[in-house]
């Protein structure tokens, strides 16, 4: 029962840490996102933005 709930906290370590780089990362896409909005026009920004998903995509294997 020990190992188990070891196996279990270092899970939700794990899944904890990844919420929390990927939270990190969508602030950061968003700051990205508003200095070009300031920059661009609304197509690139819609780009850029697809190239985010693909690479989280990419990151998750999906």
């Amino acid at each position: 029962m020990k190992y188990r709930y070891s196996v279990m906290s270092a899970l939700g370590r794990a899944k904890l840490k990844y919420l929390v780089i990927r939270f990190k990362r969508q602030v950061q896409n968003l700051s990205c996102l508003l200095t070009l909005k300031r920059a661009a026009s609304l197509s690139e920004i819609i780009i850029f933005s697809r190239h985010i998903c693909q690479d989280e995509q990419r990151m998750l294997g999906v």
